[in-house]
């Protein structure tokens, strides 16, 4: 009885990793075809600023609906023209004054020190 339930769970397990992995071939054969082909030559301008590339650094979840809005602004492809000048550098922040340590931020520097010298006294 206990080998037929073995099976049993196994045989639901298979079956959910097909289903998964269904859904994800399904799902990424959606999104290659919504992507102009590979071999495409892109003609005009504004045909280059619609298309979209993925990111490696910010488009993790390119794939899931919800993600796409977020992640937009950082999968467009950005090529600066001959003609466009180059944008200004931003200026700098401002340094702000570094504000006074609270009483609890000295205590826990105090006994950080401290414990600091005692390790410090134990390996001498």
């Amino acid at each position: 009885m206990a080998t037929k339930k073995t099976q049993t769970r196994l045989l639901l397990n298979l079956l959910l990793i097909f289903i998964c992995l269904s859904l994800h071939v399904r799902d990424t054969n959606a999104s290659i075809t919504n992507h102009h082909a590979a071999g495409e030559v892109l003609k005009s301008e504004s045909t280059l600023a619609s298309y979209a590339w993925p990111s490696l650094a910010c488009g993790t979840h390119i794939g899931l609906l919800f993600t796409k809005a977020s992640e937009l602004p950082c999968r467009h492809l950005r090529i600066p023209s001959a003609s466009a000048p180059a944008p200004a550098p931003a200026p700098a922040p401002a340094p702000s004054p570094s504000p006074s340590p609270s009483p609890s931020d000295l205590h826990l520097h105090h006994l950080l020190d401290d414990l600091h010298a005692r390790l410090h006294d134990e390996e001498i």
